[in-house]
């Protein structure tokens, strides 16, 4: 058998924690997905620049920062184990050295010493692409903090369980869906693509730490994310999206505008008094929003009267329409808009409701009265 450090070459660099840090927290995403036997790859190049690199089966990171590279060269260490080991050094400029089969820390308390092992898979730039696209940085954060929530959590349903991402014209949209709620979002770029992705949940979260500009890829069964901080490679789902446009269509009513505190904390009551499984049966009037809690252990655990402005939902119907929702899925998507009001838009053919704020519509579709 090949002894261990038969594998690596000699590197040594210095680096600021700080830097080094900022590295490791665009990694970890490995771990938290589920790598935590994932490998850390470090780097050394003359250029003064250091990569860290770390995979899973669907998800490749390489994250990269300036550093003073003393010694060209490459280790691997187990990535949790490095983690927390840099978590716990005091001083703000450390020596990472790989000598003889371990990686050297210094600091000025001593040094600690991690086994090396078999170098991980270096993500790549894909360059057979069939497109190229770019995207900014603040909309794919967006789809970790509005959007991936709304994926359904049953891996048994593929095309659900991750999220839609594509491009139309100038037009990029992501989506998510469980066919309970459905979640959406756009922005404009500067560059001109068509393309419809469907990504892993797992992979999502990474994209909170890109940074502009952010050129986007794809080829086989990858799509890439390059950007000044490094590079990530998620593995795609192959399946299609259901066609989700008819569901965010506005319909031809005006909206109603209400104030998203009070009918947030009113949600979240309702949840209180009604379960996690509970509903929350909103009636609309011409100029109020009467909102009640209700479950089959409890009929009516609360009843409360909104105001809203503009629209009058009871106009044109032959009774104030009701709609029945999820109580948690009301408060949940009320609890991530930062608007002080939310437009609220109905459709009188689909027992549903539109949450808009900016470019985001959450669509939370109504329930039959035995739901619960």
């Amino acid at each position: 058998m090949q002894a261990a450090h038969d594998f690596f070459t000699q590197m040594k660099f210095a680096i600021d924690k700080q830097k080094l840090r900022q590295m490791l927290n665009r990694l970890k995403t490995i771990i938290k997905s589920g790598g935590k036997d994932s490998v850390l790859t470090l780097q050394a190049l003359p250029v003064g620049r250091i990569n860290a690199c770390s995979s899973t089966d669907i998800l490749r990171i390489l994250s990269v920062s300036e550093a003073e590279v003393i010694e060209v060269g490459n280790a691997s260490v187990m990535l949790d184990l490095f983690v927390q080991v840099i978590a716990k050094m005091r001083d703000e400029s450390l020596t990472i050295a790989e000598q003889g089969g371990t990686l050297q820390i210094s600091h000025s308390g001593g040094d600690a010493v991690l086994p090396v092992c078999a170098a991980d898979t270096v993500p790549s730039v894909l360059t057979d692409s069939k497109w190229q696209s770019t995207a900014p940085a603040a909309f794919l954060a967006l789809l970790q903090k509005r959007l991936v929530h709304a994926a359904d959590t049953n891996r048994f349903k593929p095309a659900l369980y991750g999220l839609c991402f594509g491009q139309e014209g100038k037009a990029v949209y992501a989506c998510a869906s469980d066919c309970l709620r459905l979640v959406h979002a756009t922005c404009e770029t500067a560059s001109d693509a068509r393309f419809e992705v469907i990504m892993p949940r797992e992979a999502v979260p990474a994209l909170t730490y890109l940074e502009d500009p952010v050129t986007v890829r794809s080829e086989g069964v990858w799509l890439s994310f390059e950007h000044p901080g490094g590079l990530i490679n998620t593995r795609l789902i192959d399946e299609r999206f259901p066609s989700f446009e008819p569901v965010i269509e506005q319909p031809d009513d005006a909206p109603i505008r209400i104030e998203t505190e009070l009918l947030r904390l009113a949600a979240e009551r309702a949840v209180l008094l009604s379960g996690t499984h509970g509903l929350v049966v909103l009636t609309f009037y011409p100029e109020h929003l009467e909102l009640a809690a209700s479950s089959r252990m409890q009929p009516l655990g609360m009843k409360e009267s909104i105001r809203y402005e503009s629209g009058a939902p009871g106009e044109g119907f032959g009774m104030a329409p009701v709609r029945r929702l999820l109580a948690r899925h009301l408060a949940k998507e009320l609890d991530l808009v930062h608007s002080k009001t939310i437009e609220l838009w109905m459709d009188e053919g689909k027992n549903s409701i539109m949450l808009v704020e900016n470019e985001i519509r959450a669509v939370l579709l109504g329930q039959a009265e035995t739901a619960g």
